[in-house]
């Protein structure tokens, strides 16, 4: 523990709430080809962090991550 915080350090002396909402959405579309869609996510609340507390608190950490892909095609092959 460094009494400096340093990058990817948290200290506090009450509480923290840490909150990460990710969504991707990718859409392909053709006419008369080949349409593919691909969609990821990573959704990182406080990850790769050092929390420190300084006293009484609490850690309240949420991440969501969404990914939804569409694909199509009118006179191809569709794939998602």
């Amino acid at each position: 523990f460094s009494a400096t915080p340093q990058t990817g350090d948290i200290v506090t002396s009450g509480n923290i709430q840490a909150i990460s909402n990710l969504l991707n959405t990718v859409v392909a579309s053709s006419v008369a080809g080949t349409a593919t869609a691909t969609a990821t996510t990573t959704a990182v609340g406080i990850g790769n962090y050092n929390v420190t507390i300084l006293g009484s608190g609490t850690v309240t950490a949420n991440a969501t991550g969404l990914a939804e892909s569409t694909a199509s095609s009118v006179a191809g092959r569709a794939s998602s």
